[in-house]
């Protein structure tokens, strides 16, 4: 099987900031905000970037939603990550 390359465009050349600013990401929880997470964390690890993953409960959906923030401060801590 053969690996499939990630492109991944590193923050600091999208935002004109510097590498070394702190970067402040959304984390829901679902597949595409872990995925961004994840590239951000071996990117901060690279830039000795700050990497926050910020979450938000807004309890609606009651115990789907407490899982959901769970997993989140998990999978955040796994990586490494402020949350």
């Amino acid at each position: 099987m053969q690996k499939q390359m990630i492109k991944f465009t590193e923050p600091h050349l999208i935002s004109g900031y510097s590498a070394t600013e702190p970067i402040l990401a959304a984390l829901s929880g679902g597949a595409d905000s872990s995925a961004l997470l994840h590239l951000l964390a071996q990117y901060g690890k690279r830039t000795h970037t700050l990497v926050i993953a910020a979450h938000v409960n807004h309890s609606i959906r009651g115990e789907e939603a407490d899982r959901d923030e769970a997993f989140c401060r998990e999978f955040s801590e796994n990586l490494g990550i402020k949350h």
